[in-house]
């Protein structure tokens, strides 16, 4: 029996909500979205290892197919791209930006960043994880209680092993492997494979 996951960002409670929202149509006409993902390991491909989760739950939960992809990528810290930058176009017109790095500096409070902003013409979902949180105050100075359990990090990379070995299948990877050809050739790509 192969392991079939499901994105552990659908069952995150401050992700969770965005779904509902976006289903019962609360954002109006849809005008813009912004994703960042961001890590502190080093051992990751960013495009797939935080890009896959995320692009799977914005392209789950908006509906539209990718029509094309502009991408660019670039080496900050290491030998290989650790950063990279998505324009993406869907169907309908919107336009999506992700920003995808594992470049956190190593005193960054967490291993893992994620932020999401959907905005329409009647609201603005914001969702950070990392505001989600609870600051305490004592004798043995500041502790803080965030949105991520501890084993968030882990539950993603587990999510992208099962999608990687297509026991999962998601429409990121073609939205990941059009990012690659993108970044490539220097010009926007478009989207020939929109698995469901």
């Amino acid at each position: 029996m192969s392991d079939k996951p499901t994105n552990p960002l659908f069952a995150h409670p401050a992700f969770a909500p965005v779904a509902t929202e976006v289903g019962r149509g609360a954002l109006g006409q849809r005008l813009a979205v912004y994703a960042s993902a961001r890590s502190k390991r080093r051992d990751r491909d960013p495009l797939v290892d935080l890009g896959v989760p995320i692009l799977d739950f914005l392209l789950t939960i908006l509906g539209d197919p990718v029509e094309s992809v502009m991408a660019t990528n670039q080496r900050i810290l290491g030998p290989s791209p650790d950063a990279w930058f998505l324009t993406i176009r869907f169907a309908d017109g919107l336009v999506a930006t992700l920003d995808l790095g594992t470049f956190l500096p190593d005193s960054y409070p967490h291993d893992l960043e994620l932020r999401l902003e959907l905005c329409g013409t009647d609201r603005a979902i914001l969702v950070e994880p990392a505001n989600v949180a609870v600051t305490v105050i004592g004798p043995s100075g500041p502790r803080r209680d965030d949105g991520y359990p501890d084993e968030f990090d882990d539950r993603l990379r587990h999510f992208v092993a099962a999608v990687q070995a297509d026991n999962v299948v998601s429409p990121a990877l073609s939205v990941a492997a059009a990012a690659r050809r993108s970044a490539a050739a220097g010009e926007v790509v478009t989207v020939s494979e929109h698995r469901k």
